[in-house]
């Protein structure tokens, strides 16, 4: 047994106090340095009286220890006095140099270390009422790009950001992705969201809102729970906290959402709803851009207005009573959302408006003209045909395409089918399927790879009636899951062309800014999945009531958005204003919110054509071949 001596214990104490950090070490330097100038002004004046040196002894203790303290701060020798003063002053001057580098030195690496803290995105974000995005992934720039534009209004809006990744990183990307923060400040910490510790770092229970981003891993629902737990973990029952936002991928873990935050938590279902948006779009081209439009903060958004000068009247009346905001739904004091209601629906004390407009404030009353609907435009109504058998061709499988399917069946006829061409081994793919065929659709599948021109030819792509591309989300990155549906465009375009065959085509995207470079394969439209989830849990942070809107507004039960032929409505010849076409609407029992122009369905610029909550006052020149955009029971 090794015997501790006395240098072992110093060595051991010297060690831990130089263990403790600079700000330490700076303490026991300054008294290390008081210690050194009391003892050699002491021994100054001590030598001074013994040897009798006027140069020591010319001043009082004080004076002597000026000196010495003048001495070890700026290092220097003293002139004159006899050999034993220059050898006291030198002494000194030589423990001057080592304690103030020393000093320096300590100071100098106390700062770097502090610097290297901030990089590191450590530090307690002291803000109130701001906005906290947990997690890091491709969907933050969306979101972040979002809330930039609906903090515009907003006085000194502050987003805080924790993620994963290096914090230089993440500003880095954001800087280069975000090109514009207009007066929003962003803040971001690195630390993982599962660990209540790092969570306490953006202090999300002084926040506003909170969106939570699922990890991109094979099970992004453990993680975002695991997240919830860690918010709730250290929360007083009582405790008002802000509103949570988040999306699952199974909706059995809802209920378990629900469970852990209660009423603070609001839970998108991002399989049902990409299902719900990619069959609707699939089945009507340009839906995406009037989703889009809806969804995003850059335009005309949704929302809730009390208008007491309206109570008493009826929905119809409130169609009317805007002329720059779209009213499409009615939220009951007590009750729910309406989306296009009954037109005798009476507006009653306490009920809200869902209205379409620019922002809260531009939601006007407004008189309308008596002359504003041109009458003998307006068709009289006729006979619609009903739902039509259809032949669907999808290429890909992802874990998304069981949810489509089964949305798929609730609206094509019966007799209907579909057509899955994927790689995987077909036991696998009915393993994954999960589910049994409606009375209106048929499933056929066919293995093959969908980005070979040869397994493309081999299909009878003129006898469908719509193609629905998938990205295969599986793959090592959203670029290169792109990359293999764009191949498939490119196939099916070229195939389309040689065929003459003009069938309607819906690709599903990961990555928005591969929405452009898909154009060249003029494909009917595009679902932008990421695009989409960003843009939806970035509304309903700013406004929870909106999800149950959105829901609504996606099922197949009660009223969605259709495009319908502009001509059944009313005569085209001469230019017409809104007014005409809400009205025309109205006596479909359909409600109005906007057109597309298929004159500009090409170009990104004009939104494709499509223009949500149009002043209604002003006319417009309609073809036969565009569309009137209307919330309606079909």
């Amino acid at each position: 047994m090794r015997k501790i001596t006395l240098f072992d214990k110093l060595k051991y104490w010297f060690d831990n106090v130089m263990a403790k950090g600079a700000i330490v070490l700076i303490l026991w330097l300054m008294l290390i340095s008081l210690l050194v100038v009391l003892v050699s002004s002491a021994s100054m004046k001590l030598t001074a009286q013994v040897l009798e040196d006027s140069r020591g002894d010319q001043g009082s203790f004080s004076d002597l220890f000026w000196m010495n303290l003048s001495t070890v701060l700026e290092p220097g020798l003293a002139e004159g006095g006899s050999w034993t003063f220059k050898l006291e002053n030198f002494t000194v001057a030589m423990m001057g140099i080592l304690l103030v580098s020393t000093l320096i030195g300590l100071i100098t690496a106390g700062i770097e270390d502090r610097l290297q803290q901030l990089r590191k995105g450590r530090s307690f974000v002291l803000e109130q009422n701001h906005t906290i995005i947990l997690g890091w992934s491709s969907q933050i720039f969306t979101v972040v790009a979002e809330l930039v534009i609906a903090n515009a209004n907003q006085r000194r809006p502050v987003i805080a950001i924790l993620g994963d990744a290096d914090k230089v990183e993440m500003e880095d990307q954001l800087r280069e992705r975000v090109k514009d923060l207009k007066n929003t400040r962003l803040v971001i910490r690195s630390g993982s969201a599962t660990e209540p510790n790092d969570l306490d770092l953006v202090n999300p229970y002084s926040a506003r809102s909170i969106i939570l981003l699922p990890p991109e891993t094979d099970s992004p629902d453990s993680a975002v729970l695991k997240t919830l737990l860690a918010l709730t973990k250290n929360l007083p029952p009582t405790q008002h906290t802000c509103q949570i936002v988040t999306c699952l991928q199974d909706v059995r873990n809802r209920s378990v959402a629900k469970m852990i935050g209660k009423d603070k938590v609001t839970v998108v279902m991002v399989n049902d709803l990409l299902a719900r948006l990619t069959v609707q779009t699939s089945l009507q081209p340009g839906l995406s851009s009037v989703y889009t439009e809806l969804f995003d903060f850059d335009g005309d958004e949704i929302y809730f207005k009390a208008e007491p000068g309206l109570t008493g009247k009826t929905f119809a009346d409130a169609l009317f009573a805007y002329v720059d905001s779209a009213a499409i739904g009615l939220h009951k004091a007590h009750g729910p959302t309406l989306l296009n209601p009954p037109l005798t629906t009476p507006i009653e004390a306490g009920d809200k408006l869902a209205v379409i407009s620019a922002d809260d404030d531009t939601i006007r009353l407004t008189e309308m003209s008596p002359q504003a609907i041109a009458e003998e435009a307006i068709l009289a109504q006729t006979h619609r045909r009903g739902i039509q058998q259809r032949q669907i061709l999808l290429l890909g499988w992802n874990h998304r395409a069981p949810f489509i399917l089964a949305e798929l069946g609730r609206y094509v006829a019966a007799g209907s089918s579909v057509t899955v061409v994927d790689d995987m081994e077909e036991t696998l793919w009915r393993q994954e399927v999960l589910w049994e065929e409606s009375s209106n659709l048929q499933i056929h599948y066919q293995s093959g790879d969908i980005s070979s021109r040869t397994v493309l030819e081999s299909l009878d792509i003129p006898s469908y009636t719509q193609i629905l591309v998938l990205s295969r989300s599986n793959l090592r990155s959203l670029q290169e899951a792109d990359e293999r549906t764009l191949v498939t465009l490119l196939h099916l375009r070229d195939l389309c062309e040689q065929l003459h065959c003009a069938v309607s085509i819906t690709s599903e995207m990961m990555d928005t800014r591969n929405r452009k470079l898909a154009a060249v394969t003029q494909t009917d439209d595009f679902v932008v999945s990421q695009q989409m989830v960003s843009l939806l849990l970035a509304q309903i942070s700013e406004n929870p009531q909106l999800n149950d809107l959105f829901d609504d507004l996606l099922d197949v039960d009660g009223s969605e958005i259709y495009l319908k032929p502009i001509g059944i409505y009313v005569h085209t010849q001469h230019p017409l204003n809104f007014y005409t076409l809400v009205e025309a609407a109205r006596r479909h029992n359909e409600t109005a919110i906007g057109y597309r122009l298929m004159r500009h369905s090409s170009n990104p610029e004009r939104q494709y054509g499509v223009k949500l909550n149009p002043n209604k006052a002003e006319k417009i020149q309609f073809t036969p071949d565009d569309f009137l955009i209307v919330l309606a029971e079909d």
